[in-house]
């Protein structure tokens, strides 16, 4: 039994060392930080667009006269129309990790 745990154990507990020294340091946990909050941030700008969407699919909007839509909806036309084309943030990111 104590050989076995030898074999098995040891090599797995200094692969968990090994790989903890290297994602929990100062330069990962930023990237990691930085990740999260451009995630949170696109999630709620796509939440925002599915909500107006599905709002203007439930009500009869497809038979308002033009001009006469409510303000959500204009708003939501408005920042549609003034969106700055996608980056990706994420890759540079991934990259700055060490592998």
């Amino acid at each position: 039994m104590d050989r076995w745990a030898k074999v098995y154990f040891t090599p797995r507990h200094m692969h968990e060392q090994l790989r903890s020294d290297t994602y929990q340091t100062h330069t990962v946990r930023a990237v990691q930080q930085q990740m999260l909050a451009h995630l949170k941030r696109l999630y709620f700008e796509l939440h925002d667009y599915q909500r107006y969407a599905q709002h203007a699919a439930e009500s009869t909007m497809h038979q308002t006269p033009p001009g006469r839509l409510p303000p959500a909806l204009m708003e939501f036309e408005q920042r549609l129309s003034t969106r700055s084309p996608g980056r990706d943030e994420i890759t540079p990111l991934l990259d700055s990790l060490p592998p």
